[in-house]
């Protein structure tokens, strides 16, 4: 973890992909980056996997601005992508279209 954290680094720009599974009582929580290196191309990186205990759709909006302060990626970030699942853009009480 600590190599792409270094990683990361060097890069300006990221998107972040987020993934949920339920799987009986756990609640799988998968975290990418994905960046480009002019040399190497596009890189997607795990930068987080866990089991969020007691997840909801409020509290989950919250992990994911606190993955990326951890990791001091909050600047970097230029894209958010997931699934449509409700819990992913903060249930059917949502601002917006």
């Amino acid at each position: 973890m600590d190599q792409i954290i270094d990683q990361l680094k060097a890069v300006n720009f990221a998107t972040f992909t987020i993934d949920t599974s339920n799987h009986k009582n756990f609640k799988i929580v998968l975290i990418l980056i994905r960046h480009f290196d002019p040399k190497l191309g596009v890189h997607i990186k795990v930068l987080e996997f866990t089991n969020l205990k007691g997840e909801t759709s409020d509290k989950f909006p919250f992990y994911k601005i606190e993955a990326l302060i951890k990791h001091k990626l909050s600047h970097k970030i230029v894209a958010f992508t997931g699934d449509n699942c409700n819990t992913n853009f903060g249930g059917a009480a949502r601002k917006g279209t």
